[in-house]
């Protein structure tokens, strides 16, 4: 009986490892020097820092990356033992060890101010609390104090998207 165990690809990008030396350290992934020199997703401009995003796996976890300016891409794969794992750009990063994920940037996703967050969730911490204390032989029943509580909580605004914003809704 065989046992066969296959390892993801995790591509070594290191530059410096090529041809026969990349052999002799049994390196995966496509070989840098016979790539053609691919333009960084994100050219390096002065000025320009760090831009923050969740890379959402298949199974719905997201793991906290970073890309540098440069186009480089880093990803907490794990932050209790600070496991990380990094790539010259996020195509590469996608396709060598992270099939199927989807990269979330915080500037390119609709998101709701922070008061009303911080509203929403006084709001609910509210009604848990009058569910928690509430007593049989209270004046006022249960669903009509936590409706009443809930009916203070302000409305969602409605995320706008470009395209709603280019036909002018």
């Amino acid at each position: 009986m065989s046992i066969e165990f296959t390892a993801p690809i995790q591509a070594c990008t290191d530059p410096r490892h090529t041809g026969a030396l990349r052999e002799q350290l049994g390196c995966n992934g496509p070989d840098p020097a016979e790539q053609a020199s691919a333009p960084a997703s994100a050219p390096e401009t002065p000025g320009r820092f760090v831009r923050g995003f969740r890379l959402i796996q298949r199974n719905g976890d997201a793991l906290d990356c970073a890309q540098f300016p440069n186009g480089r891409v880093v990803v907490m794969d794990d932050p209790d033992w600070g496991l990380c794992s990094g790539a010259r750009s996020l195509e590469l990063l996608l396709r060598s060890g992270y099939h199927g994920a989807r990269a979330e940037f915080a500037d390119e996703q609709p998101t709701t101010s922070e008061a009303h967050v911080i509203a929403e969730r006084d709001c609910l911490a509210m009604a848990v609390m009058f569910a928690l204390q509430w007593k049989p032989d209270a004046p006022m029943s249960l669903r009509d104090g936590i409706e009443e509580i809930l009916a203070t909580m302000p409305a969602r605004p409605e995320p706008t998207t470009k395209a709603s914003e280019a036909s002018g809704e």
